[in-house]
């Protein structure tokens, strides 16, 4: 179950994705079928999630994928384009294949200055070869011999050791880190491995 901070933090996000899918509309952008479920299979198991909508120009038709985020990120997606760091390329290779489309519109809004950023996201086929082979060696793996974590903690300034922070975001993190226990720090909550005393 996700904490009350991280479902404010998706509640926003939606929020964003609503105010920017309008404007685009109002431009006169071809925008649509926000929130439509698309699944795939994996060895007989279905895998979903909710697009955020797509988007058609005159000759294509590309997965639309709109995020919220700091200004020191979105500084970085300025300067490096959009990265794996948080699972988005990873994200919408999942959502292109399941829709069969070749492309994505990936649009970034700066929550501080209101400024966007858009980029194209290719699909890769090595990036989702790598994603399906993991989600079989998953799907197969036993309760006697399960794959290493995708992330492993981080030791933190007072020596503690803090979840990944995409773990954080989880809502299956209590799986891989029974023991793990949300400590709010200033105005963020982290989550260490054993209890603090």
């Amino acid at each position: 179950m996700l904490a009350p901070r991280a479902k404010l933090n998706f509640l926003i996000g939606d929020a964003v994705e609503l105010v920017v899918m309008a404007t685009a509309k109002l431009a006169g952008c071809g925008i649509g079928r926000s929130q439509d479920r698309v699944e795939l299979q994996i060895d007989g198991v279905t895998v979903s999630g909710y697009i955020d909508g797509l988007f058609s120009d005159v000759e294509d038709l590309y997965v639309a994928e709109f995020k919220k985020m700091s200004p020191f990120a979105f500084k970085r997606v300025e300067a490096q384009g959009i990265t794996d760091e948080w699972g988005y390329v990873s994200q919408v290779h999942a959502y292109m294949r399941a829709l069969e489309l070749d492309r994505t519109i990936f649009v970034v809004l700066d929550g501080q200055s209101g400024s966007l950023n858009e980029r194209v996201i290719q699909f890769d086929p090595a990036i989702w070869n790598a994603m399906e082979a993991r989600g079989r060696m998953i799907l197969r793996s036993r309760a006697d011999s399960l794959p290493s974590r995708a992330f492993e903690p981080q030791v933190a300034k007072n020596g503690k050791m803090e979840l990944e922070l995409r773990c954080r975001y989880c809502q299956y993190k209590h799986l891989c880190w029974p023991k793990a226990q949300e400590v709010m720090k200033g105005n963020r909550p982290v989550w260490y491995i054993e209890e603090e005393k």
